[in-house]
């Protein structure tokens, strides 16, 4: 899910030095609390031991950039697959420096919240933000008690995160379990230290600037405070940047501090607005009650609601429970992961963190002996077990990015439970391992009823569009617990709004973003033996089905997200009178290739006869004399006002408005599934090759480049798998050429990390894949063979299984493949299928500083 894109604004804020370490990466110094030593290279442990892979990540790595190329992921504070996201937020100028709440260029820090989502370029949650201060806030003045930012004084590493002030005599220490975040704050130079909660806040509102049209708010706000207990309770609905297109989400909260306190609550003009335990409005929010100089009251200040908690204790724990069932959830979360515990110390639940983000980086172990696979170089090895050989800058890149993979979806189900009895504090990762358990998860569903479930946790937050490409694909090769959980998400899905998600957004469809990718995923899982059970496929083939047919259902609330679909099913083609009719066409006739092969796997050979019909309905766009897919009008005609090399978002040209986010030329090679027919198309394998180098040659090099241009650019998602195509015109060569050079220019260490948000794991997830070797075209068995970055690797599929991959003596000089072996077997050609490496088995790299031609390639 993307941003819109405003050039003007990138001249002037491009002219503001305090942008500057946003944009370019800057590297602080930051200390390592594990050694006590200063870092200066890239935030980065040089010499830690390999069994603390998480030493090897930075969870800041990402978090600038220039605006709509930055990351967009956030440091907070989380486990894999979570439901909190606990992290700061920090005051920036422009709306879109960073969808998560973070941006690295930012100066000040507004609070720690505890809900966002990662990568994806829309602002959803940044609920219950706490703000330490020293006396109580004034609201009027506000922005006199927000944290100065200083990198220099943060930790940021995988289930922490830290912050110091000297000046103010504070620690602030983040760590959460799944569904629990827990804060400790600790004030030496106050005799009476306040936390201030702002109950109203969300990120779409967390900026300087008058943001009063941003749509939505927080509503219905009900608190309840137990003194005694030292607990507060309440709820609230959201109406955010997704969870607004949704009709709202309800979200209940229980929050338990570790001291006694005295509260009062106070409302955006500074009035303290009631003294007992209980806050009720219609609609409360909107604003941040902050104008964009001075920090006097904005235009919508008396929406908000603060509580104001003050202490004698200078030391206070605060743990956040969340639930989106009901508040007897929200206090079972609370109580089942945190209060129940004998000891949940910040020290022991973060120790814990940082184990389980250990046993998932496990789960791939990569190695090398040199400096630079990628042609980045970087640090000398370290001394380490096998399988580890050493550790450079491109084995922190491959773990940074795997870490980026798992920071979505979000889990919305609460904690299991068995007869009423709370079970263990954090999802059992066992992978591979899909026996049905005792637990029940609850949750709400997308008919906003409460449901239970016996076998799966309920995942949402699903940018499917974005992640079916790689996130998911990884996923079935070292996450199938969680992937099958997805899968029968997107079943419960169905069955509870009548159609199966685009967009899964906050407990209903936010339908961003084009085409049916849900039906990607399935087929692609189905496909690779996830085991989904007889009557779990079928109900995913009678949804995609339905969807493919272009129904409409009665219900208008329940679009079935398959816009221009009747049309193209007509025409053979989306036409140029509606916006987006090239994207749609691809979109469309990529998901009918897939429907094909589940139908053939199901024995339906007359549905998969007419999917494959249907999966060529791209070569009704496709204009000989401009060698693209051009906007086609319903009339048959093309659209002549046609630029190939087009800047996506300056251009001027008629047919713009037939592409979603891209240029023409890199919608141009949108077909991965059948590339001998594109190839066809441009009259041959030398003129495609020509056409398809140019694409790379002409591209800009720059990490996040303000302005990507017309051709090869990796920070969007038409064209990242287009480097691939090389292979099926005869030059296998130039993918591994064009891989490495991806791997150099387009990945990096520190703020500044890829080249344009991260879309919920999506370009993390291409590095991963790419860099062991290989490649997955999404919706099939099929991946196709790259360049490996590392000498070894391991995987982890599960059952005892692994699949082991060596490629002696792969470095910057080495790129090019010679020969690949698949459990000792040669490949007759660049590519292999799942089914060869889904047991586990060995894959043997035989590499070359030349290009060599491939056995069975002409």
């Amino acid at each position: 899910m993307k941003t819109k894109w405003v050039f003007v604004r990138l001249l002037f804020y491009m002219t503001i030095g305090g942008f500057s370490c946003g944009f370019f990466g800057c590297f602080n110094e930051d200390v390592n609390r594990d050694t006590g030593e200063r870092l200066t290279k890239n935030w980065f442990i040089k010499a830690s031991p390999v069994d603390d892979l998480s030493k090897l990540v930075d969870t800041r790595s990402g978090t600038g950039g220039l605006f709509w190329a930055s990351g967009h992921v956030s440091p907070a504070a989380m486990r894999p697959f979570p439901m909190i996201r606990l992290g700061p937020d920090t005051a920036t100028l422009e709306a879109i420096s960073s969808s998560s709440g973070y941006y690295y260029g930012d100066m000040e820090i507004l609070g720690f919240s505890h809900t966002r989502f990662v990568g994806t370029g829309i602002k959803e949650g940044g609920i219950l933000r706490v703000l330490p201060a020293n006396s109580a806030p004034d609201v009027l003045h506000l922005r006199n008690f927000l944290l100065p930012m200083n990198h220099d004084f943060e930790i940021a590493r995988p289930g922490y995160y830290s912050y110091e002030n000297a000046k103010r005599g504070l620690q602030v220490e983040l760590t959460a379990t799944r569904r629990v975040g827990v804060h400790r704050y600790q004030f030496s130079r106050t005799s009476e230290p306040h936390l201030f909660i702002d109950l109203t806040s969300r990120l779409a509102s967390s900026q300087f600037t008058d943001r009063t049209k941003v749509a939505g708010g927080v509503k219905d706000l009900k608190v309840g405070v137990d003194k005694e207990k030292q607990l507060i309770t309440g709820s609230f609905v959201l109406h955010d940047g997704a969870s607004d297109r949704v009709g709202g989400v309800d979200v209940f909260f229980a929050m338990a501090l570790s001291a006694p306190f005295e509260h009062r609550f106070i409302d955006g003009l500074g009035n303290v607005t009631l003294e007992n335990s209980i806050r009720r409005g219609s609609q409360v929010g909107g604003f941040t009650g902050l104008a964009a100089r001075g920090g006097s009251v904005g235009p919508s200040a008396e929406g908000k609601t603060y509580l104001d908690l003050s202490f004698k204790e200078k030391t206070v724990v605060v743990a956040v429970g969340i639930s989106y069932t009901d508040g007897e959830r929200a206090l079972h979360n609370l109580t089942a992961e945190y209060l129940s515990r004998a000891d949940h110390s910040v020290e022991t639940l973060s120790q814990e963190a940082r184990d389980e983000w250990n046993k998932r980086f496990r789960t791939i172990r990569v190695s090398d002996t040199d400096g630079g696979g990628g042609e980045g170089g970087g640090a000398k090895p370290v001394a380490a077990s096998p399988p580890t050989l050493g550790v450079n800058d491109d084995v922190r890149k491959f773990y940074n990015n795997f870490y980026r993979t798992m920071t979505m979806p979000t889990v919305y189900s609460d904690a299991g439970q068995t007869g009423g009895e709370v079970v263990g504090m954090d999802h059992d990762f066992l992978p591979g391992k899909f026996s049905p358990t005792a637990n029940l998860f609850t949750y709400r569903g997308f008919d906003r009823k409460k449901q239970a479930a016996a076998d799966h946790e309920f995942y949402s937050d699903l940018s499917l569009w974005d992640t079916f490409r790689t996130v998911q694909p990884l996923y079935n090769l070292v996450a199938k617990r969680e992937q099958l959980d997805i899968v029968r998400s997107m079943l419960d899905m169905d069955r509870q709004s009548g159609r199966l998600p685009r967009w899964a957004g906050p407990l209903g469809h936010a339908d961003s973003m084009l085409g049916l990718p849900a039906s990607m995923v399935i087929v692609e899982s189905i496909l690779k033996n996830l085991p989904l059970t007889d009557a779990e496929i079928q109900q995913a083939f009678a949804a995609m089905n339905l969807q493919a047919s272009g129904a409409e259902t009665n219900d208008k609330r329940q679009s079935l997200g398959n816009e221009c679909l009747k049309e193209t099913l007509t025409l053979g083609y989306c036409p140029a009178e509606i916006e987006g009719s090239v994207s749609y066409t691809l979109e469309y006739s990529y998901a009918d290739f897939a429907h094909s092969l589940l139908a053939e796997k199901l024995g339906d050979s007359n549905r998969a006869s007419q999917y494959r019909a249907r999966a060529k309905n791209f070569t009704h766009l496709w204009n000989a004399s401009e060698q693209a897919f051009v906007p086609r009008f319903r009339d048959g005609g093309f659209e002549t006002d046609f630029k190939l090399n087009e800047n996506y978002y300056l251009g001027t040209s008629k047919a713009k408005r037939g592409y979603f986010e891209g240029s023409p030329n890199q919608w141009r090679w949108y077909v991965p599934y059948d590339p001998e027919t594109l190839i066809s198309l441009f009259g041959g394998r030398e003129k495609f090759v020509a056409q398809l180098y140019e694409f790379f040659a002409k591209s800009n090099p720059e990490l996040g480049a303000a302005n990507p241009g017309p051709y090869y650019w990796h920070g969007n998602e038409p064209d990242i798998g287009s480097v691939y195509l090389f292979i099926n015109a005869g030059r296998p060569d130039l993918t591994q050429r064009w891989v490495r050079w991806i791997f150099k220019n387009k990945y990096a260490l520190g703020s500044k990390a890829t080249d344009g948000d991260d879309d919920a794991g999506t370009l993390s997830a291409w590095f991963v894949l790419s860099s062991l070797g290989f490649y997955p075209v999404a919706g099939t068995t099929r991946y196709m063979i790259g360049s490996p970055l590392f000498q070894e690797a391991t995987l982890d599929l599960g059952d005892n299984r692994s699949l082991k991959i060596v490629a002696k003596g792969s470095d910057a000089q080495t790129p090019y493949v010679r020969s690949v072996k698949i459990n000792g077997v040669p490949l007759e050609n660049p590519w292999f299928d799942h089914q060869q490496i889904g047991d586990g088995g060995l894959i043997e790299f035989e590499m070359s500083a030349q290009p060599v031609p491939w056995k069975g390639q002409p």
